[in-house]
């Protein structure tokens, strides 16, 4: 028998759970994967992920964290309200160090110290997330009722500021007012274009904002709802927050770029610490026009490690489970808000894109983000390839009453623009009625 060493026989029995793909630069997916050195790991350790990666923009955890994780969340679900409480209350701590660096300016190192470790509560939100929803589906099997009904009463509990944009957008408020106070929406992640009158103009136009409408349920599940209304609200928040304080610091990225001879574009390909050590004045060696071709992040406990090339080909075929996608005329996901539309796919892969979309196409993404929120107004329903109860689109989607499917998995791998689909979020199943003709 060919000896097989320790290193290689571990990594053989890893397994990885594709979280989903997230289309942005290197600086936005760095901010993640400092999440072991933050203080949400050293007040809950549970969360600490023995390694995790982002490869050519798709997430994979090791099923083993996910699976620890899930253990514990659901153990606090049962017996332990104060646990959230507590974990609530650091989000409001984190979101207000945040916002004080508007008033307070503050150097770049600095910005993006309180940055990532505002963030990191988000990203442990995703993992409760990821937890909450393993647990809601064994209570609603245990009592009998669909899990789908728990699902569509958890709300935010409080106004988000993209939902406290959209209600003064409709209100009245002067054009001017609104951009200087929401001059952030429409940028996400480094990304994006700042908000301005025609795009509040085009906002107005396609809003459809209508009261929100809770499901009664029996008094079983209304623990349930509350912790995952008060996830929704901090998952939302949280991310709209590091929106709105990361685009006030951009014209100072911007500066410390042009000092080194880096274009805007180009120092987003940065990593946190390599930016940082720019404005330390430390010279750097990085080959960025290889990373803005394709790149992938492996974090490893507390180490962080940036990959290209063949490297990046090695990690991708670690994690990869290759899919067989041809001649499916079906997926099907969780319900996010019911309903059900025929209409024209329209594929959005990132912000940039979504001009692309008309009034009353089907938005698929692999998820949506704050900025992708002025097509969304325009969508008569919305698919996703990953995404959980606290999700972007799953919130929007019952804030605008339009049916969604989430966490299909390879929407945006089957599904092309032009596709004529039936969405029955009713029975969370995206049918393909007939496909787009070749342009060939």
């Amino acid at each position: 028998m060919k000896f097989m060493p320790k290193e290689s026989q571990k990594k053989m029995e890893e397994k990885w759970y594709h979280w989903g793909r997230w289309v942005t630069n290197t600086l936005f997916h760095s901010i993640w994967f400092k999440f072991n050195l933050t203080q949400v790991v050293k007040n809950y350790p549970v969360f600490e992920l023995e390694k995790f990666k982002v490869l050519d923009g798709h997430y994979y955890f090791l099923k083993s964290d996910l699976d620890r994780i899930t253990a514990f969340i659901e153990n606090k679900f049962t017996d332990d309200n104060e646990w959230f409480e507590e974990f609530f209350n650091r989000c409001d701590k984190k979101v207000e160090k945040l916002n004080s660096l508007l008033v307070n300016r503050v150097k770049i190192h600095q910005f993006f110290n309180e940055f990532v470790e505002c963030l990191a509560h988000s990203m442990a939100i995703e993992l409760i997330d990821f937890a909450a929803q393993q647990y809601i589906k064994k209570i609603a099997l245990a009592y009998n009722v669909s899990a789908d009904e728990i699902f569509h009463s958890i709300m935010p509990n409080r106004n988000t500021l993209l939902m406290q944009f959209s209600k003064k957008s409709v209100a009245g408020i002067k054009t001017e007012d609104l951009i200087k106070e929401y001059k952030w929406v429409g940028t996400h992640g480094f990304e994006g274009e700042p908000l301005s009158k025609e795009k509040i103009k085009q906002f107005i136009v396609n809003g459809h904002i209508l009261p929100k409408a809770y499901q009664k349920l029996d008094s079983r599940f209304v623990n349930i709802i509350m912790i995952g209304s008060s996830l929704v609200f901090y998952r939302s928040y949280i991310v709209e927050t590091g929106d709105k304080v990361s685009y006030s610091y951009w014209n100072d990225m911007q500066k410390l770029g042009e000092r080194n001879s880096i274009s805007w574009s180009d120092i987003r390909y940065l990593t946190v610490d390599e930016l940082i050590s720019l404005e330390k004045n430390v010279s750097l060696a990085i080959n960025i026009k290889e990373r803005k071709n394709k790149f992938g992040i492996v974090a490893e406990g507390n180490k962080m490690f940036v990959v290209t090339g063949e490297d990046l080909i090695r990690e991708q075929e670690e994690c990869d489970k290759k899919e067989n996608i041809e001649n499916i005329k079906e997926l099907r996901g969780q319900t996010a808000f019911r309903g059900v539309v025929q209409g024209i796919v329209r594929v959005i892969q990132n912000a940039n894109e979504i001009s692309k979309l008309k009034k009353g196409e089907i938005l698929v993404a692999n998820e949506t983000t704050p900025d992708f929120i002025f097509a969304m107004r325009k969508a008569s329903a919305i698919i996703t390839s990953i995404g959980g109860i606290t999700s972007h689109a799953a919130i929007i989607s019952r804030e605008l009453k339009i049916p969604c499917i989430i966490g299909t998995k390879i929407a945006t791998k089957v599904l092309h623009d032009g596709d004529l689909v039936e969405v029955d979020a009713d029975k969370g199943v995206v049918r393909i009625l007939e496909r787009a003709k070749s342009k060939n």
